[in-house]
C-alpha cells in the first residue's frame, strides 16, 4: 500500500523511446498556475534521522528523511523545467543520477505553491513515463492541527554551495498523513553549518537538547500562564561559534515541587538523581500517577499475590491531558540511583522482601499506550507486604505529527487487601500542577 503521505493522483506507467532513465512529465493544476517546476530527487533515505526543523522556532518535526541525489557534489544541481501548455517533462537518466530513486518531490513554482510527492522510481529498467499532478499547496510546514491539505516549505544554506532543503506534508480529514524531507546529507537542515559549527544537525540554527544522561540539573520554563519545571543538562547552540549553556531545558517536564526543592541546587547527574529518587519515597504526597492494585493473601500467609482478573487492565487519562497523549514503547524507569544510567523500559520488576523468612517476591509491571490517551497497565507475581511499591513512568504529549514531550511522575503501585477493589490508575496531588501543560 502506498503511503499516506504519498499525493501523486495518477502515476501511468508508459513505454518511451529513450533507453537511459524515465520520463515524468509534470501536470500544473490550474487553481495554482506556475511557471516552472523543479524536482527534488532523493536517493537514499535516511534510518536513523528523527525529522527536520525548518527553523528556530520549531522544534524537529518528525519525518522520512531522504538525502538529495547531489548530496556528494561540489555544487547544488537543480532540476527545472518551464511549464509549456500547463505540462513541465523532465528525461531523469540513471547515468546522471542514480539507478533507483527513493523519492522524488515534484514543486510548482508560482505565487500560490503546488506540490507532489512521488514514490519510489527505478531507473534502470524499462524505459518508462510518468504522469504526475500537482495539488495547490500551502507554502509552509503549518503548526498542528491546520486545514486539510498539501504543505510544502524549502529553505536554502545561507551561502555557497547554497542546497536546499525541502520539507513536505498532508493532512486529511484532520489527521496527520506524514511528513518527508529531501536534505542534503552534509548538512541536513541547511543552515550552513557542518562539523564543530553545527550542534544540532537536524535543526536550522538549532538547540542540541541534553541526552538523557546528560540530564544534570532543573530549569524554570516561564509559559504563558505560569512556570513550568523541567530537567536540564548542558546545551549547544548553531553558530560559527556555537554557544554552550550548563543548564538548557531538556524534553522532560517534572512536577513543580522538583524545582522548589534540593534538587534546585542539583548540577550534576548523580546530585539530580540522588533528589528525584527522593520523589517517589514514601513522604512524598505531590502530583503523581497512582495505581490500585487488588491482591489476596497467600495460603501460607508469607505473601501476596494478585486478584483474578486484575492483572491487566486500561485507564483513561483524557480528562486531565487532553487527547494529547503520544506513542512510547518505554515509558517506566526505576528510581534514579547515582552510578546507574537512567534507561527508560517498556516493563520493570519491583522487588519486595518478606521480613520473616527473608524470601524475595517479584512484581513485574508493564505500562503500555494503547490509543487516544488510553493505557494498559499488565502486572505478573507477588508482593511481600502491602507496602506500597514506588518506580517512575514518563507519559509522552503533543500534538499530531510534533516532536514528543515527556511528563515524568512518580508511580505507585497502591495494594489493595480486597478482591472487591477496582484496579485502575489516577493522577493524584495537585491538579493544577504546570507539569499537565507539557507538550502544548
Amino acid at each position: 500500500m502506498r503511503p499516506a503521505w504519498i499525493v501523486v493522483v495518477s502515476a501511468m506507467v508508459l513505454g518511451v523511446g529513450c533507453d537511459d532513465g524515465i520520463v515524468i512529465e509534470v501536470r500544473t493544476d490550474p487553481a495554482a498556475p506556475a511557471s516552472e517546476v523543479e524536482l527534488f530527487l532523493g536517493i537514499e533515505e535516511c534510518g536513523g534521522c528523527p525529522g527536520i526543523s525548518p527553523d528556530p522556532t520549531r522544534g524537529i518535526l518528525p519525518g522520512r528523511v531522504f538525502f538529495r541525489d547531489d548530496s556528494n557534489a561540489s555544487e547544488a544541481r537543480a532540476y527545472v523545467a518551464k511549464v509549456q501548455g500547463g505540462v513541465a517533462t523532465f528525461h531523469i537518466k540513471s547515468s546522471e543520477v542514480s539507478t533507483r530513486l527513493t523519492t522524488v518531490a515534484a514543486l510548482g513554482l508560482g505565487m500560490q505553491p503546488s506540490a507532489a510527492l512521488l514514490p519510489a522510481l527505478d531507473l534502470d529498467g524499462e524505459a518508462q513515463h510518468f504522469v504526475v499532478q500537482l495539488r495547490p499547496a500551502t507554502g509552509k510546514l503549518p503548526a498542528p492541527v491546520p486545514p486539510d491539505g498539501d504543505y510544502v516549505e524549502t529553505w536554502s544554506e545561507p551561502a555557497a554551495p547554497s542546497f536546499t532543503c525541502l520539507g513536505f506534508e498532508r493532512w486529511a480529514g484532520g489527521e496527520f498523513g506524514g511528513r518527508a524531507f529531501i536534505v542534503p546529507k552534509h548538512d541536513p537542515d541547511c543552515d550552513g553549518y557542518v562539523d564543530d559549527g553545527d550542534c544540532s544537525t537536524f535543526a536550522n540554527n538549532g538547540i542540541q537538547e541534553p541526552a538523557l544522561d546528560e540530564l544534570s540539573c532543573t530549569t524554570v520554563e516561564l509559559t504563558s500562564a505560569s512556570q513550568r519545571c523541567r530537567l536540564g543538562g548542558p546545551t549547544c547552540k548553531d553558530g560559527p561559534t556555537p554557544s554552550m549553556e550548563a543548564c538548557g531545558a531538556s524534553s522532560y517536564c517534572v512536577p513543580e515541587q522538583v524545582c522548589l526543592s534540593t534538587c534546585a541546587d542539583a548540577t550534576t547527574p548523580d546530585a539530580l538523581k540522588a533528589c528525584l529518587a527522593q520523589f517517589a519515597g514514601p513522604a512524598f504526597a505531590g502530583t503523581r500517577l497512582q495505581c490500585t492494585l487488588p491482591v489476596v493473601k497467600s495460603a501460607d500467609l508469607t505473601h501476596y499475590t494478585l486478584c483474578p482478573g486484575s492483572d491487566s487492565f486500561t485507564f483513561d487519562t483524557s480528562a486531565i491531558l487532553q487527547q494529547r497523549c503520544a506513542d512510547d514503547d518505554t515509558p517506566l524507569l526505576q528510581i534514579p540511583r547515582a552510578g546507574s544510567p537512567l534507561a527508560f523500559t517498556a516493563d520493570t520488576t519491583l522487588l519486595s522482601t518478606n521480613q520473616a523468612g527473608g524470601e524475595v517476591y517479584e512484581l513485574a509491571v508493564k505500562l503500555r499506550h494503547e490509543g487516544a490517551c488510553s493505557y494498559r497497565m499488565s502486572t505478573a507475581g507477588a508482593i511481600a507486604s502491602i507496602e506500597p511499591r514506588r518506580t517512575f513512568t514518563r507519559l509522552a504529549l503533543g500534538a499530531p505529527g510534533t516532536a514528543p514531550q515527556y511528563m515524568l511522575l512518580p508511580l505507585i503501585l497502591v495494594p489493595a487487601t480486597t478482591c472487591d477493589a477496582e484496579p485502575t490508575c489516577h493522577f493524584e496531588g495537585d491538579l493544577n500542577d504546570s507539569v499537565f501543560s507539557c507538550g502544548r
